[in-house]
């Protein structure tokens, strides 16, 4: 429980058992996204190495590129003895896609606040690592046990972001010399 903020009741009995369950079933997922990232980043490792990668260039090559298709891609090309230039530009057509996402969902998005459009990022990039996790691309795939987890991560990781938020508001708040008039 929290400690900044005065419980509205007593938690029971049952409330700390469900709070119990939740952090398990928190850290059960957890650790299947970081096999699933594991994993990925041995592969990647790999293939950097075999195109001549030193362990910092893989490890800054992963934090800078962060698009697990554009990676592999850029590796080969470097491997391929390809110049630079064309590397970056044949990945940038291969991340494009993004762009056209973006232009499909930007007139449903109209009138949403920046801090919400942050959100739902948040939750779509806690859903791809949900399904990293499981192997699974084709939604069409998913067992009702899976969709109803994917929703769950998307509600989840939306929630937690817009209350990280909340968070950082409040702390701005308290940090003001002069009192709101509110």
């Amino acid at each position: 429980m929290r400690e900044d903020v005065p419980a509205l009741s007593e938690p029971t009995e049952h409330d700390v058992a469900a709070l119990a369950a939740s952090r398990r079933r928190l850290v059960s997922e957890a650790l299947g996204i970081a096999v699933s990232a594991t994993g990925f980043g041995f592969v990647f490792g790999l293939s950097a190495r075999d195109a001549g990668f030193s362990p910092v260039e893989a490890m800054a090559f992963s934090t800078i590129v962060f698009a697990g298709a554009a990676q592999f891609a850029a590796v080969g090309y470097v491997s391929a003895g390809l110049p630079w230039l064309p590397i970056l530009v044949l990945t940038f057509f291969l991340n494009a896609r993004h762009l056209l996402y973006s232009a499909s969902l930007a007139p449903r998005l109209r009138g949403v606040s920046f801090a919400q459009r942050a959100a739902m990022a948040h939750g779509g990039i806690m859903a791809g690592e949900y399904l990293d996790s499981l192997g699974k691309t084709d939604l069409a795939q998913l067992s009702v046990e899976e969709w109803h987890t994917l929703i769950e991560v998307i509600v989840t990781g939306y929630c937690d972001h817009l209350r990280d938020l909340a968070g950082h508001d409040r702390n701005r708040l308290h940090n003001m010399e002069d009192p709101m008039p509110f």
